[in-house]
């Protein structure tokens, strides 16, 4: 392990990657403490850093003030390159506004903290997800079908395709529904329903259907037989409750005809009135 760890510190140094060299020797020397030979590496190699560092900076004081970008941008990066925690170099780097150079001097650093950074994102998006998804089952448990369609939204505007969008509206709408129903507003728990049924799940689709079918048929029928009582009485008002039990269930077995009936028979009266006049 020793002698492999050395000739990846040997070759990290022939490609001039002295600083990660330097590491490779310590850990050596913390793992071979006896060995007095990598102490002397260290040492040779320290001082090798120290010389070039030096070197490199008395070049860059010699162009500092002059234009020659390029030029101080490659010192400084090869001071970087064998001393990356140098502070003076940094914010030379920093005042000139090389942000890219910056990062390739840091090119491991970069990688690491790019790293972390998306999967910080993906933390985020996933404790914003749960959060949601806890929200909307607790506004089913607490009843709050507004504030659960709320959060539909906002789920569908961050996981557009995610399965729990549909649950929530499904749920919401059809127990809205059965609470305008419990209080006898039918037409708009129907309505409800209706809104219900675009999000029901397969398995509950025929039940919905059935419900908001019957629910047609009874409040139709209650109006056609209202409208019949007034049929004599308050023709208007009975052509009134049979368009309602049209619109409601067109399809309801004797509302159109008295409907065509009452307004024949209350265009007939009102040719009646003008002929008077």
């Amino acid at each position: 392990m020793a002698d492999k760890r050395m000739r990846i510190a040997e070759n990290l140094e022939q490609q001039g990657r002295w600083f990660d060299a330097l590491i490779q020797w310590q850990i050596l020397y913390t793992l071979y403490p006896e060995q007095q030979h990598i102490s002397q590496e260290i040492d040779r190699l320290s001082q090798q850093i120290i010389k070039k560092k030096q070197f490199l900076k008395a070049q860059y004081a010699k162009i500092e003030k002059s234009d020659k970008t390029k030029a101080k941008k490659d010192i400084l990066l090869g001071i970087l390159a064998i001393a990356p925690n140098d502070p003076e170099a940094k914010e030379a780097l920093r005042q000139m506004n090389w942000a890219l150079a910056l990062k390739s001097a840091n090119a491991k650093t970069k990688t690491i903290v790019k790293y972390f950074e998306e999967n910080q994102k993906k933390a985020q998006k996933s404790i914003e997800l749960t959060n949601l998804l806890d929200q909307g089952e607790q506004f089913i448990k607490a009843g709050k079908y507004k504030a659960l369609l709320q959060t539909a939204d906002r789920l569908e505007s961050k996981h557009p395709k995610h399965a729990k969008i549909n649950h929530f509206r499904y749920t919401a709408y059809s127990q809205i529904g059965k609470q305008y129903q419990d209080n006898n507003d039918v037409e708009t728990a129907i309505a409800s329903y209706d809104r219900a049924a675009k999000y029901a799940p397969k398995n509950d689709d025929a039940t919905l259907s059935r419900k908001i079918l019957d629910l047609r048929q009874t409040k139709a029928n209650e109006y056609y037989i209202e409208g019949k009582k007034l049929f004599k009485h308050d023709l208007e008002k009975a052509i009134e409750l049979f368009k309602r039990a049209k619109a409601i269930f067109p399809e309801h077995p004797k509302v159109m005809g008295d409907l065509v009936r009452a307004e024949r028979i209350q265009k007939n009266l009102l040719k009646i009135k003008n002929l008077k006049k």
